[in-house]
């Protein structure tokens, strides 16, 4: 098998049009697979439907309590030990892609080095177009937008054994939860000097209403970053420390270990508010809405 797509989700996705869009590419069926992992376990019939349509789809639980905070790297990792492709796509589980995509990312990896990673920059719908037509490639390539250059989150693609080498994604716990696993695994591929590459290819991003938020905002971290820009509101303090070390220390290895000696230099948040905390004024709420849409 040549490519194995792994997308997750913990039971909280409110569309499956990412099971449609990589079920009806025009690639030969016997050469990819398509899995939908959940960190709890998938029991939506809507998805149980779609996904039982193709063929080279399945669903991963890793069953865990829905008391359980989830873990996205926790979760991909589970899905790629149960994949077989020499190529690995990482998408969110809510984006669509082009007929012809599986057809580019080869070609790409065909002509390429052997430490490339591909990374696809997500075009968002604006919440103003959003219409029964936002679940085809054709309106959404006419009202998408670019919002973010360097969104991580939105997809990659790897080869195995590049991945494998670097410990595929982070598990430690203090990256469960909203944050920064993409940033996270991004400074990796670099700090190990892979050929990083932002692909032309677009995949796009449908409008729906926001399913969560940040359970790492608060006031004080919030004052906490005006002085430190180091600290990332939405990742929360440990999160942000850890990006920072791994920054510092080129750092590139999945490990535990690193983890905790990173988290045994941080201070306690307190240390790094101003010294008088102003009280929280009137925008406070809008500018938590804003860093967490």
């Amino acid at each position: 098998m040549k490519i194995s797509i792994i997308t997750w989700d913990a039971s909280f996705r409110e569309n499956f049009h990412t099971v449609d869009s990589f079920g009806q590419q025009e690639y030969p069926k016997d050469d990819f697979e398509f899995l939908w992992c959940d960190y709890y376990s998938a029991q939506n019939p809507v998805l149980i439907e779609k996904v039982n349509k193709y063929p080279q789809s399945s669903i991963v639980n890793l069953g865990n309590s829905v008391n359980e905070q989830w873990h996205l790297g926790k979760t991909i990792n589970k899905g790629i030990s149960q994949s077989k492709g020499d190529i690995l796509i990482i998408p969110d589980g809510d984006v669509m892609v082009p007929k012809n995509f599986l057809t580019q990312v080869e070609e790409i990896f065909n002509s390429s080095s052997e430490n490339l990673v591909v990374y696809f920059r997500r075009w968002d719908e604006p919440a103003n177009k959003h219409s029964k037509e936002s679940y085809t490639i054709d309106y959404l390539s006419d009202v998408c937008q670019l919002n973010n250059m360097t969104n991580y989150g939105g997809g990659f693609a790897i080869r195995r054994n590049v991945f494998e080498d670097i410990g595929f994604y982070e598990e430690h716990d203090v990256f469960s939860g909203p944050g920064a696993n993409g940033l996270e695994q991004y400074l990796r591929f670099r700090n190990k000097g892979l050929q990083i590459m932002w692909s032309e290819i677009k995949i796009y991003h449908p409008y729906h209403s926001f399913t969560g938020s940040s359970d790492k905002i608060n006031e004080e971290i919030f004052e906490a970053a005006k002085n430190n820009n180091w600290i990332i509101p939405y990742m929360g303090l440990k999160q942000s420390w850890v990006i920072k070390q791994r920054d510092k220390h080129i750092d590139w290895k999945a490990n535990d270990e690193s983890i905790e000696s990173y988290l045994k230099s941080l201070k306690p948040l307190r240390e790094y508010l101003p010294k008088q905390t102003p009280k929280t004024d009137s925008n406070f709420r809008k500018i938590i809405k804003r860093l967490t849409s």
